[in-house]
């Protein structure tokens, strides 16, 4: 078996996660994964759907694996068809720990996260919205990584993910990365999982603050700071899940307990960018000047 820290937890694996941090403790852990059979009933039930989240048991099949989670200790595996394991690796890391999450009552956020001394700051928003450039840019100023596509928030703390960043093929070519030496993660978006060479984070941080950033048809760059249930509406919506989730999944109310907390306490601000012109200082800039005001 192999030992990793992720999520602040520690996790015994048959599947060899080279991404992830190795943890030294070996002789408790509070996650398994480990490889099964192909559930004879799932496969009944693919021609109605693909996947079910539950509390207790959650699952999810598609072309590459087929997933099961269960009772927020333990991720089953099985590869379908011609499924590629490094294609497996990821839906794992995304789909898997995000529906364990859940089951552990933790929210599983779609974001990246960095952190200074006094908290940390997560970054959400759609793709070509700017999360990897405002990302970037917070880095060179000297906050540490603590995710990249996913974390573990508790309402009021983040829990980091693994030193590996997402990346388009334009952004390795331009920092000098050799892409046959990194994991190849998405034919469709043509992007690569590369180690970051930064300093990493592995202990969680209070969130200090949440920016979103989304496409505006404004000619300006758009700034708007939400309270309320508005906070909360934004938080559910941005969900590992939130594509493949109804409504009353994501109001659930062992979800919606923990969005309140968080709406609560953590400042939330809107940025919209401009679907025409290049606005990325600007927005970096608004992002910076709010952030230093928490």
């Amino acid at each position: 078996m192999f030992f990793y820290t992720v999520y602040g937890v520690t996790v015994a694996s048959d599947l060899l996660f080279p991404q992830l941090v190795v943890s030294e403790e070996k002789s408790r852990y509070d996650v398994v994964i480990e490889k099964t059979e192909l559930s004879e009933e799932i496969l009944k039930v693919l021609s109605e759907k693909k996947y079910e989240f539950g509390k207790e048991y959650s699952w999810l099949s598609n072309s590459t694996c087929q997933i099961q989670v269960h009772d927020g200790k333990r991720i089953t595996y099985a590869l379908t068809g011609n499924g590629h394991p490094e294609w497996l690796q990821t839906y794992i890391l995304g789909y898997g720990m995000s529906m364990l999450a859940l089951q552990r009552d933790m929210l599983p956020i779609h974001c990246s996260v960095v952190a200074d001394e006094k908290g940390a700051v997560l970054i959400a928003g759609e793709s070509g919205s700017g999360k990897s450039t405002a990302t970037t840019a917070f880095l060179k100023e000297g906050y540490t990584l603590m995710a990249d596509d996913m974390a573990w928030v508790d309402g009021e703390n983040v829990y980091p993910a693994f030193p590996y960043q997402k990346l388009c093929r334009d952004v390795v070519e331009r920092e000098g990365y050799d892409p046959e030496e990194l994991i190849y993660i998405d034919e469709q978006k043509d992007k690569f999982l590369a180690r970051y060479r930064g300093e990493f984070l592995t202990e969680a941080r209070p969130m200090k603050g949440f920016i979103l950033l989304h496409m505006t048809p404004e000619k300006k760059v758009t700034v708007r700071e939400l309270t309320g249930l508005d906070r909360l509406h934004v938080y559910v919506g941005n969900l590992f899940l939130r594509k493949l989730m109804t409504r009353e999944q994501k109001y659930a109310p062992y979800i919606g307990a923990l969005g309140l907390k968080m709406a609560s306490k953590v400042p939330l601000l809107c940025i919209g960018r401009p679907m025409e012109g290049n606005t990325a200082e600007e927005v970096v800039r608004v992002a910076f000047d709010w952030v230093n005001r928490l």
